[in-house]
This record gives C-alpha cells, structure tokens and sequence, in this order.
C-alpha cells in the first residue's frame, strides 16, 4: 500500500511539473489528482501491521519477531509462525510509542595501531591501537499496550524505525477508540 501511496505521489509531482512547463496537460493534472486523493485514503483505511520484538505480556519467547495486525473495530492479533494471539479492543485501556536514547560502543582501532607500528614501531602500535569510545546515538522504540482481563496486565513490543509509522498509525486508531473508564485501585 505504502508503494502505491508513493508511485501515485511521483506520478502527481511529473503531471504538475510538465503543466508549469507550458504544457497543456490539465486532464493528466486532474487524474493524478484524483489519484493522489484515492491513495491517501485507501492508506487511510488500511489496517496497520508490522514487524515487531516481544519484549513481554506474550505467551511468546522473549526478543522473539512476531507480526502485530489490527483486525478492524475487533482486536489486535499478535502471531509468530503458528502462534495466533487475539486481544479484543474493549479490553485495551490505553497505548503508548515511548522512545529510549542513547547508545555507547567501545571499539578497537586496529588500522589505528597498524598505522602506528609503521610511524613509531611498537609504541605507536600501542598508542594507536588503543580501544575508543564513539558516541553512537541510536533510538529503541517500544510499543506498549495495557489492558485488562481479571487484572491490569501490558504488553511491551520493541519496534524498528522502518515500522515505526504503521505503529503510530495502530496507536492513533487505539486512542480513538478508548472509551472512558474508571479504575479503582486498591
């Protein structure tokens, strides 16, 4: 769906610069238009689903990849290889795309301390050699979803960015449709 949303978008942005040529072309302009218009709401209506890690609240192994679907105004179904688990929507209290930052990696210079062995014989292999902190800033995005059987209970996905828009698109649709609700906790 995603591929069609963009090959419509390509399609739209040749009809409009070859009607800013001098071209008459309005009809093309017209249709891609349409088209675009046509994407954007087939892309509305489709029902998210990606690729995510189980990190826990899953009758699943931990760090296991499992396929997470909306089932329209039914229930989200969490599967991995034959494994199919259904949580009905009245049962979800709330959702959340939380975000965790920052990631440092020690790594050997091993070109480093060959370089040195050459300039300054072993010395210089020690010196250029030496293990480095590099600063790599890398973002986990997790998807948390709450609800409640007998007790409060939440499952927690790590999502990829490549699968990060469908997640926001399924937490969108989520908080639309919690219903208030009253907690009592003891």
């Amino acid at each position: 769906m995603k591929k069609l949303s963009y090959i419509i978008c390509f399609f739209l942005i040749v009809g409009v610069l070859r009607a800013s040529s001098g071209q008459n072309d309005w009809p093309i302009i017209i249709f891609f238009i349409c088209a675009a218009i046509f994407g954007y709401i087939v892309n509305e209506l489709s029902c998210p689903e990606f690729s995510s890690v189980h990190i826990q609240g899953l009758p699943l192994t931990e760090g296991a990849n499992c396929k997470v679907s909306y089932i329209k105004n039914k229930s989200i179904q969490f599967s991995k290889d034959k494994t199919v688990i259904n949580l009905d929507l009245k049962k979800i209290i709330d959702s959340s795309i939380v975000t965790e930052d920052g990631l440092k990696q020690y790594i050997s210079s091993i070109g480093g301390g060959i370089a040195g062995a050459m300039i300054a014989g072993p010395l210089g292999a020690i010196i250029g050699g030496r293990i480095k902190k590099k600063d790599i800033k890398k973002t986990r995005y997790f998807f948390n979803i709450i609800y409640q059987t007998d007790e409060i209970k939440c499952v927690s996905l790590e999502i990829q960015e490549d699968e990060l828009m469908e997640a926001k698109k399924l937490n969108k649709i989520l908080i639309k449709k919690k219903e208030k609700q009253n907690i009592e906790l003891s």
